[in-house]
């Protein structure tokens, strides 16, 4: 140990940062002069990694994480991720007593309840009640409050939602107390967009959410949250008049999100710099009464805060029954489409959105649908179109409401009206990617090479090729492709790539 501790700092840094955490934990133990160097990685980043012990997960105990924290409060200024959002577990939920696996000792309460003192935080009996009962939700909400040089910051849904402390730290800590709290945090995730995972009963407690708009380096929130939440909470006036907003926060995505226009407005004022933006709809099956339909035309209007700003967009609507996404619904079941012109967004790059919110649902339409020219802004580079009511399976019109055939049809044809002058509507136009991952059928694939290669009896891919060929844009095709009965993968095609314009089209997966 004597002649690695004579190194150069650097080369123990890189050295350090190879090691594992058991060996951390051990050259802290051992070496006197590897303590503080080794801490320094060991504490960097606390993570909710999982051990097998044969028959369940274990989770190293956050009550641990705090003891040592109240003991040592040097060691939560190296702490600089905590990343709590194990997704590996189908139900989070039944692991969160591996977190807090046993009750706090008065010694560990005691010391809490003068540090709830010292931050000035409110309801100490509150307080006091939580930790007595080792509440997942007070010891994370107390980690935090440590932590002043925290840079990225998840939280499972599971943890946040209900959540009392959490928020109440955030808001403290951030709208009230100020004085450099957070001052370095960047990145923020309550939710995710897991596939099949219905989290129509879990969501972030705005109060967790709010003050992430005030935090001066913040520049990714990631959130899982539900209208009546956000109804529930009075005007921003007095966040606004306290606090200026981030002026670094470029990104926000809205994931898998129950929530209406009007909410998504009030989000988006909030970021006056915004760049990208994933606004994520979950709708329940069950939600077609017309006083749950989304009014999409509000949805425009909603998103013009953010229109001289806004670089890329996307805009997602999951259905969910049962714990499991359920695709083949159209979008027209949801809410009333179309949405409108995106024409004022004028700086907007990659615009990735369901086909029906731009040219409304081809079966119900009764008035002449507007070209694509006229809906989406000349400066756009990449554009993804989804249309999860249809598959590339031929024989999908008799179970979906579009004819599969049609539909397609409708979508080429407009894509080709689009480019027919490019150099006026999408001149930076680089790539166009259609997203057709409706459930598949039994049929004979219309992406069959033998159907691609047939001269005789053009194709829609071989539309689709002519049209990309013609204009210089690549582009490819998603789909659900079957393997067996009951089996299905996703799968692609790249239709034409204009760095390899000779190649033929080539199909990828499953």
């Amino acid at each position: 140990m004597a002649h690695l501790s004579n190194l150069p700092p650097e080369v123990l840094h890189l050295m350090l940062a190879q090691c594992d955490c058991t060996t951390l934990h051990s050259l802290s133990l051992v070496s006197r002069s590897f303590h503080h160097l080794s801490n320094r990685f060991l504490y960097s980043d606390i993570d909710w990694i999982y051990h097998h012990d044969g028959r369940q997960p274990r989770y190293p105990p956050l009550t641990l994480l705090l003891r040592t924290l109240l003991a040592h409060p040097e060691l939560a200024r190296l702490i600089k991720r905590v990343h709590l959002d194990n997704h590996s577990l189908a139900d989070m939920e039944d692991h969160l007593e591996d977190l807090v696996p046993e009750s706090l000792d008065l010694k560990t309460i005691d010391a809490a309840m003068d540090l709830i003192t010292t931050m000035g935080f409110p309801q100490k009996d509150r307080w006091y009640t939580a930790l007595s009962e080792s509440s997942v939700d007070a010891v994370i909400a107390l980690v935090l409050s440590q932590l002043e040089n925290l840079e990225s910051l998840k939280l499972a849904l599971c943890l946040v939602d209900g959540s009392a402390f959490v928020g109440m730290v955030l808001k403290h800590l951030i709208m009230v107390r100020g004085e450099g709290s957070f001052s370095s945090l960047r990145y923020v995730k309550f939710g995710d967009n897991v596939d099949g995972y219905d989290v129509l009963d879990l969501e972030a407690n705005i109060d967790q959410i709010i003050p992430c708009f005030f935090l001066p380096s913040m520049k990714e929130l990631v959130v899982t949250v539900h209208g009546p939440d956000l109804c529930s909470r009075p005007p921003l006036k007095e966040e606004l008049h306290q606090k200026q907003q981030s002026q670094s926060l470029t990104t926000l995505r809205l994931y898998r999100c129950d929530i209406d226009p009007k909410h998504v407005e009030k989000l988006v004022m909030l970021a006056p710099r915004l760049k990208v933006l994933h606004c994520g709809f979950l709708r329940h099956t069950s939600a077609a009464e017309e006083s749950e339909k989304i009014d999409f035309a509000d949805l425009c209007s909603a998103l013009l805060p953010a229109a001289d700003t806004l670089e890329e967009l996307t805009i997602d609507l999951r259905w969910t029954e049962k714990n499991c996404d359920v695709f083949s619904l159209p979008l027209s079941l949801a809410g009333r489409v179309p949405m409108g012109s995106l024409q004022e967004f004028h700086v907007l790059k990659r615009l990735d959105i369901p086909t029906e919110l731009l040219l409304g649902n081809f079966d119900l339409s009764r008035h002449p649908r507007k070209r694509l020219s006229d809906l989406i802004p000349p400066s756009l580079q990449s554009l993804c179109l989804v249309d999860n009511t249809v598959t590339w399976e031929s024989s999908a019109a008799r179970h979906n409401p579009n004819p599969t055939k049609d539909s397609m049809q409708a979508i080429i044809d407009a894509l080709a009206d689009y480019l027919k002058d490019r150099a006026q509507h999408a001149p930076f136009l680089q790539d166009i990617v259609l997203k057709f991952e409706g459930r598949p059928w039994e049929g004979h694939s219309l992406l069959d090479p033998t159907y691609v290669g047939n001269i005789a009896r053009p194709t829609q891919p071989q539309q689709l090729r002519k049209m990309a060929e013609a204009s210089g844009v690549a582009v490819s095709v998603f789909y659900m492709k079957r393997i067996k009965p009951g089996v299905s993968g996703r799968a692609s095609i790249i239709v034409y790539n204009p760095e390899n314009p000779d190649a033929e089209p080539i199909e990828c997966g499953p």
